[in-house]
């Protein structure tokens, strides 16, 4: 199954502040993507769709479990929490993360199933809760990555860049070549934060994407809005490598 972001963030609307955005930022630092309905639901979107969609294309379900969680009536979090531990029971792979900021034995009470589930407990701080997740991932820092978007998916694509050892407060140099076109781009004293580049796929085509970055890096890569928006768009600067033997084409950011 294909996964576009890496982990949902289920919570309670008042948690958002507190609880939410500094986990969303700790997860990004571990060059994790996030899913939060604050950045993927638009003003007009069916509440019912957004919210599907994205727990079908999150590898994991993190679960912030507090007294705002545990006090208010059933509602889109507890239903959230309910189609990710259906889709572990359905898939047999581990899928809901509980983080607990109350004690384990309401959480037990309140939901008996997922007892024998281990927890993290909010108490490590957001740091420490982002570490412990990023583990299930292994994912360390290259010079090269490939990434080959879905053949049928159109419109917007990201590549997102994390700065990790000693690149941190570096200066990077990513070279991105996508079929025929090649585009360079230097990122000035990259930190913790990572950042999203933005560019389009206009075509349901199957053409593999080769990113180099200097010094070596933590690359991901997806399809629809950034990850950290608003990204820096990329669409623009593209040049036709040499020698390449393709039909002349448009512009790149129209190539796909």
């Amino acid at each position: 199954m294909l996964f576009g972001r890496d982990v949902f963030i289920c919570h309670a609307s008042p948690d958002k502040g507190e609880y939410a955005r500094p986990l969303e930022r700790a997860l990004g630092c571990q060059a994790l993507n996030c899913w939060v309905d604050e950045g993927q639901i638009w003003p007009g979107d069916s509440l019912t769709s957004s919210l599907n969609a994205g727990l079908a294309s999150t590898r994991f379900v993190a679960v912030l479990v507090t007294r705002h969680f545990m006090t208010k009536e059933p509602g889109w979090t507890e239903k959230e929490l309910n189609a990710a531990f259906h889709r572990e029971v359905r898939t047999g792979e581990t899928v809901v993360v509980p983080i607990l900021a109350i004690s384990e034995e309401e959480w037990f009470e309140r939901f008996p199933l997922l007892a024998d589930k281990l927890y993290i407990p909010w108490s490590l701080g957001p740091d420490r809760v982002a570490e412990q997740i990023a583990r299930r991932f292994e994912r360390i820092s290259a010079s090269d990555w490939f990434c080959d978007h879905p053949r049928e998916h159109v419109g917007h694509v990201w590549i997102r860049v994390n700065a990790c050892g000693d690149g941190l407060e570096q200066n990077h140099r990513l070279v991105a070549r996508w079929g025929p076109h090649i585009r360079e781009v230097h990122l000035p004293s990259l930190g913790r934060d990572p950042i999203s580049l933005v560019h389009h796929k206009l075509n349901p085509d199957s053409i593999p994407l080769q990113v180099q970055v200097d010094p070596p890096a933590i690359v991901t890569f997806g399809q629809g809005p950034p990850p950290d928006p608003p990204g820096l768009n990329i669409d623009e600067g593209w040049t036709r490598m040499a020698g390449w033997n393709f039909p002349q084409a448009g512009p790149a950011a129209q190539v796909s």
